[in-house]
């Protein structure tokens, strides 16, 4: 089984973990590693002229691991189990492509618990690196091992399961001095909209999850042009955090689809929203990515107030992780929510994909060519169509025979050209 630990030492590092819980399940995350931070084990498997490492079979299971970087040392939270789909080399790092899978169950302090103390005796485990200011980790960040104490219970048991689990491990990472200041959020999935056959039985409109495809290193979502979709994303806010901060879900390509509303509004701490997409009508493949992240965004924010908050960032995380009293942890994040009230969320996006149903732009080739032989019919073809069966036809009927054929064949040609122009149209 292989470890992967993602620390909050630099920013990228801390976007990946919370990513990792954000991402539904079946998504594929890519990490990346420097040789130095790499288990010499897994640097020994050989690799081929493109990059692409040769893993040995069996080792296919991981799990992924939060370092919260607290008081000088580290603090372990195992988030979710996830599948190795590639890795390959670029230079001096190692990227991994994972398959996410299901969250650690959080349902006892034991689980945790065990995990971390296993961890702490592990020898090469991430450390802080003090030579350089407490910039960077040494030890094995990503690393193979069989201990079956580092192996935490993450057996699937419903999309129930996985939101009691999810809201469990945010729980826990919000009472961190580095994360209580986060908004949480989780993707559901996507649901396909589809009507039943027989409404007045049930609800007129049934929901279908849609499963992502993996392309090499990222997850594609297929969606069907003049289709709805509903997007459900989980939010959580910490406790002492009250705030409504605004969340912006957009389109990055308005021809693909268009998603609605834009800008929804946080009121409670722990809730689902429902977010529309609605297809175009589209003649070829639209990639459409459909970002979430916050309203206002930092790229606005006036340099002293960046410094200031970089300065509470910086002082909160010296609280020590065991030897906090009860009183002082919570007066710390307090001070921090009057002075920001704004929840820090990190920004993702879903890479969709809108296109026509398999097999329409066939029917419909298939379908004009045909209007044009039923067009192009006329009484000798009818009579010699006749004559290739056998038998023979008045002229009288088989002139009647051709303008019905070719009356039959405009009626064609209209229908292909409505569906062609009208439903798949091109432009705007």
């Amino acid at each position: 089984m292989l470890l992967f630990f993602t620390s909050n030492l630099q920013k990228r590092y801390r976007n990946d973990a919370w990513l990792a819980l954000a991402y539904p399940r079946g998504h594929v995350v890519t990490f990346r590693y420097h040789d130095r931070i790499v288990d010499p084990k897994v640097l020994n498997w050989p690799s081929s002229t493109d990059g692409s490492v040769q893993v040995p079979p069996g080792i296919r299971q991981a799990t992924i691991v939060y370092a919260d970087y607290i008081s000088g040392d580290f603090d372990f939270y195992p988030l979710r189990s996830a599948s190795l789909v590639r890795m390959w080399k670029r230079g001096t790092g190692h990227y991994t492509a994972l398959r996410l899978e299901d969250y650690v169950s959080y349902a006892t302090d034991s689980q945790p618990n065990k995990f971390r103390d296993a961890i702490h005796k592990v020898e090469y485990r991430p450390r802080i690196q003090t030579e350089e200011k407490q910039t960077y980790g040494e030890g094995h960040f990503l690393r193979l091992t069989d201990n079956p104490l580092l192996r935490p219970q993450t057996s699937y048991a419903g999309e129930t399961d996985a939101d009691n689990r999810w809201y469990e491990i945010v729980n826990a990472l919000a009472k961190s001095p580095n994360s209580g200041d986060t908004l949480f959020y989780r993707v559901r999935g996507i649901y396909r909209l589809d009507e039943k056959f027989w409404p007045e039985c049930e609800f007129s409109v049934c929901e279908t999850l849609i499963e992502p495809i993996s392309l090499y290193a990222e997850s594609c979502y297929r969606l069907w042009m003049g289709r709805n979709y509903i997007l459900k994303i989980l939010f959580y806010i910490p406790t002492r955090f009250r705030p409504a901060p605004d969340v912006e879900i957009i389109s990055s390509h308005k021809e693909g689809a268009v998603v609605t509303p834009e800008r929804i509004q946080i009121l409670s701490r722990y809730n689902e929203e429902r977010i529309l997409i609605g297809c175009r009508r589209v003649l070829d493949r639209t990639l459409n990515p459909i970002w979430i992240r916050h309203a206002n965004g930092e790229q606005g924010e006036a340099p002293e107030n960046h410094t200031q908050r970089v300065q509470v960032q910086q002082a909160q995380r010296e609280i020590p992780a065991a030897g906090a009293t009860a009183k002082s942890q919570p007066a710390v994040i307090a001070t921090h929510a009057q002075e920001y009230p704004d929840l820090r969320i990190v920004e993702g996006y879903l890479l969709t994909q809108v296109e026509a149903p398999p097999g329409m732009i066939v029917v419909l080739v298939i379908a004009l060519a045909f209007a044009s032989v039923l067009i192009t019919m006329g009484p000798d073809m009818v009579t010699g169509l006749w004559k290739l069966f056998g038998r023979t036809i008045q002229p009288n009927d088989a002139t009647l025979v051709a303008s019905l054929c070719k009356t039959m064949g405009a009626i064609l040609s209209l229908g292909v050209g409505y569906v062609a122009f009208r439903r798949l149209p091109i432009g705007k």
